[in-house]
């Protein structure tokens, strides 16, 4: 890790090593705050190994610098292999989110916001037809978690309600699918040196129309694990 003070505005970065069976997982993130002294940040993450993942998030928790509404804007682009009628396959995505945030208090927060992902096959011939999804996301989220010595505390979790294609008489594009999750994790302060994580995940996925991806539904392992350390995610 490393933190630099630059006048009015802080600089995080880092960098770390995980292993997925048997492959070898490079993730990072570089967080830039206050940049333009309105409380931003300009987020930039990346994981490299048999998944790629880039992702550029901006989010103001002040809304035109006056209302203590959170406003988000993501791009992100995913390469990886993934499943698709029990053949394995190569997935490119590329979307974009952006949305808003209301905070109740510094730990319970609700938020709205509207995805787009365009999805198709790579480097494989499984049979894929590229398809769209264009949903809007409803999530509460609680964080109580703190950070000492770089090593992560406490409680958080959420529960998210999503609703693509078709919402009533309106229409935003792309498959028609609900889905919901939950999940709460804990950190527990073992000494000064040891964290031990416990994490609960349930949700439920409706798909209505068109062909999928298996991991559509939900994602595991790689930049999504439990890690014991603090990963700035404005609006998760």
């Amino acid at each position: 890790d490393a933190l630099q003070h630059l006048g009015a505005y802080e600089v995080i970065a880092r960098l770390g090593l995980e292993q997925e069976d048997s492959n070898i997982v490079l993730f990072g993130n570089m967080t830039l705050s206050n940049l333009l002294g309105t409380g931003e940040s300009f987020i930039l993450k990346a994981q490299l190994g048999a998944t790629q993942s880039y992702v550029f998030r901006y989010f103001n928790p002040w809304l035109f610098n006056t209302y203590h509404v959170g406003f988000l804007l993501t791009r992100f682009f995913d390469v990886e292999t993934d499943t698709f009628q029990a053949q394995s396959i190569g997935v490119l995505r590329n979307g974009w989110e952006t949305g808003f945030e209301y905070p109740y208090s510094d730990e319970l927060k609700m938020s709205a916001s509207y995805r787009s992902v365009d999805s198709s096959e790579i480097e494989t011939n499984v049979g894929l037809t590229p398809y769209q999804t264009r949903s809007i996301r409803m999530t509460l989220a609680y964080d109580d978690t703190q950070v000492e010595n770089y090593m992560t505390y406490g409680t958080s979790g959420f529960f998210q309600y999503e609703q693509g294609g078709h919402i009533g008489s309106l229409n935003l594009g792309g498959l028609d699918y609900t889905r919901s999750e939950a999940k709460a994790s804990h950190f527990f302060k073992l000494g000064t040196a040891t964290v031990l994580a416990a994490n609960t995940n349930v949700g439920l996925f409706l798909p209505s129309s068109g062909q999928i991806i298996e991991t559509e539904y939900y994602e595991v392992g790689g930049g999504t694990t439990i890690r014991g350390i603090v990963d700035t995610n404005p609006m998760q």
